[in-house]
């Protein structure tokens, strides 16, 4: 009855109330039950029709489920943790091999050893960025990442834009002119 009346007492008669209540178990458990009711008119008297539905299984999965969310969300956690502590660790004796290839570069080499460090400094340069990219999305994944407002010009932009593609768009029209 008083799931009922708090039920209606917004000024709302929803035609059935449907109401979850636990009941402690003797084995020290609880049993989840479903209670649905109806007002309705039994020999002539207002009555509560009232059927009980046990939903424990579905209480258990709910938990079971909502358990392997946080397990997951845990994880994610931990690998992003992973993920940001190693690329940082990657990255600072990165950092010395690059300036060092950099001081190296400044040296008078002959040709074929300019050629390998000219190799070995771009190979570096993109593993630099790969684990920059990948600090980025920890930094994302963790919301730790602060975007900045940056103001430009789109006219500036889109001319810059146009100005790249230009020539590709020539030689195509050229290409075409030409069958």
């Amino acid at each position: 009855w008083q799931a009922y009346r708090d039920s209606i007492a917004g000024g709302r008669k929803p035609r059935v109330v449907t109401h979850e209540l636990s009941v402690d178990r003797a084995d020290g458990g609880a049993a989840y039950l479903a209670a649905h009711i109806v007002r309705t008119r039994y020999r002539g008297v207002d009555v509560l029709l009232c059927t009980l539905t046990d939903i424990t299984a579905r209480k258990q999965a709910e938990d079971k489920l909502r358990e392997a969310r946080e397990a997951a969300d845990d994880a994610n956690k931990a690998k992003s943790t992973f993920l940001a502590t190693m690329s940082h660790e990657i990255r600072t004796p990165l950092n010395a091999i690059v300036g060092n290839l950099e001081l190296m570069a400044r040296a008078a080499l002959p040709s074929t050893e300019q050629r390998r460090l000219q190799t070995v400094m771009s190979s570096s340069d993109a593993l630099l960025r790969v684990i920059n990219d990948v600090l980025d999305l920890s930094k994302a994944e963790s919301n730790q990442m602060v975007l900045e407002a940056v103001p430009f010009d789109l006219r500036a932009v889109l001319l810059d834009v146009a100005a790249i593609f230009r020539p590709l768009a020539e030689a195509k029209r050229l290409v075409l002119e030409c069958r």
